[in-house]
């Protein structure tokens, strides 16, 4: 049942909720994507007009690298709210009530992750919206508004609705605990599978470019028809294209989502 609920799209795709990279990072990815326009204007067009053409890819690309980021930073924040979710069972089961739970909660996660980790920073909103007394409902929804984490949306409408029915929290947080566990022991197993994947579909992306720079090297002007030449620039713009398809489909083909 609690793998059944999805968080709307009205707290999807928030620009304003969602973490920006750090300027170092949006430099980094610059350079990355301008190194890989460069090298496909090389060994595609041998044009410096086709850099130009192809420079909007280097805006292109640090998006997609914005992207895999926050994928990879909500990843880790479903993690950091598992433990958290653990330490408030814990504070639960003694007895505590869901807003002691959850400042206890925040201490041992300050003291496990430090202060800059994701979980920590939302548990200390969390803490002071309980201090002004915000209802516990409002803060968790708030939360997942925020983080993009369904798994924080799923918590916060299970709890909201626990608490509508009077059903007991601390049975349905130790259930959802559960629940969690069991999904990042399966992602985790399937990671570990498909890394090798991964990694393969790494060395075939650039393999082709090795290919065509090994015999440019061996067998100089061998590609020379190819370039500065209409019939040249269509092949090589289909070659691109299906290099690209292929590219992108392995990529989905290793992607497995739960």
């Amino acid at each position: 049942m609690l793998q059944n609920f999805k968080m709307p799209d009205s707290f999807r795709n928030s620009r304003r909720n969602r973490e920006k990279m750090h300027v170092r990072e949006y430099i980094y990815y610059g350079c990355i994507g301008m190194g890989i326009v460069l090298a496909f204007a090389y060994f595609f067009y041998r044009s410096y007009l086709a850099v130009i053409i192809m420079s909007p890819f280097v805006y292109i690309y640090i998006r997609l690298m914005e992207k895999e980021n926050a994928k990879s930073g909500k990843w880790k924040t479903m993690l950091q709210f598992k433990e958290m979710l653990t330490a408030l069972n814990a504070s639960l089961q003694t007895g505590y009530s869901i807003e002691n739970a959850l400042m206890t909660a925040y201490s041992e996660m300050k003291e496990y992750y430090g202060d800059d980790a994701r979980i920590v920073k939302e548990l200390n909103i969390v803490k002071n919206g309980i201090h002004n007394n915000i209802p516990v409902t409002s803060l968790l929804f708030d939360m997942a508004k925020r983080t993009q984490v369904d798994e924080i949306y799923e918590f916060a409408e299970v709890y909201s609705i626990a608490k509508k029915t009077g059903g007991n929290v601390c049975m349905m947080v130790e259930s959802f605990v559960s629940v969690i566990d069991e999904k990042v022991e399966v992602m985790q197993e399937i990671e570990t599978m498909i890394s090798a994947k991964k990694f393969e579909q790494k060395i075939m992306n650039v393999i082709p470019f090795f290919i065509i720079f090994y015999v440019e090297l061996t067998s100089k002007g061998f590609f020379s028809m190819l370039y500065h030449n209409a019939f040249g620039i269509i092949v090589m713009t289909i070659a691109m294209c299906l290099y690209l398809l292929s590219v992108f489909m392995a990529k989905r083909i290793i992607e497995i989502q739960i």
